[in-house]
């Protein structure tokens, strides 16, 4: 991920984590929520990185 991915993925990340603990109800406290928005985020990078990588495999044969 180049550093300006890195600057939105924060800004992404803070955003959902507002939203998150920010919900009536929510059993939740920040960090908890930072980490999970947080790993929601990283895991989908990594299937759509997966995702073009196999596409461009593909593509290529």
């Amino acid at each position: 991920m180049a550093k300006g991915d890195d600057i939105n993925m924060e800004k992404t990340v803070q955003e959902w984590t507002d939203r998150l603990v920010s919900e009536q109800g929510t059993a939740m406290d920040r960090e908890h929520a930072r980490q999970f928005v947080s790993g929601i985020y990283h895991s989908a990078q990594e299937d759509l990185l997966n995702r073009n990588a196999q596409a461009e495999y593909e593509r290529e044969e």
